[in-house]
């Protein structure tokens, strides 16, 4: 993949990720968030590579710029724990990661 971004949804933590879309019909791999603590955990992920072989990107912004529509979560670079979750996967390579305000860039690596 060549260059990707992502934006957590700027409301979030409120509500607390998968709530927005409880209605929905959820995937089998959707994330349930069931091992966070803290709200900031709940949130939407920038992205997940699950279960996946031989990926490779160059170049990757994965960002957090609010919570609950404010910006103050920016001076401390808290405004989400976490945004990149590798599972299950090999052969898996990041070039060039660039994220905002993520207290861990990368969650779950296996």
């Amino acid at each position: 993949m060549g260059h990707i971004q992502t934006e957590t949804p700027y409301f979030q933590p409120n509500p607390v990720a998968p709530i927005p879309f409880a209605g929905a019909k959820a995937f089998t791999a959707d994330p349930t968030f069931d091992d966070c603590k803290t709200d900031s955990c709940k949130a939407s992920w920038g992205l997940r590579v699950i279960s996946s072989t031989n990926i490779t990107i160059h170049g990757a912004g994965l960002y957090s710029f609010f919570q609950d529509y404010f910006q103050d979560c920016l001076d401390t670079n808290s405004c989400q724990e976490r945004i990149l979750q590798v599972k299950g996967s090999s052969q898996v390579a990041i070039f060039n990661l660039f994220t905002v305000a993520t207290e861990k860039i990368a969650s779950g690596i296996e």
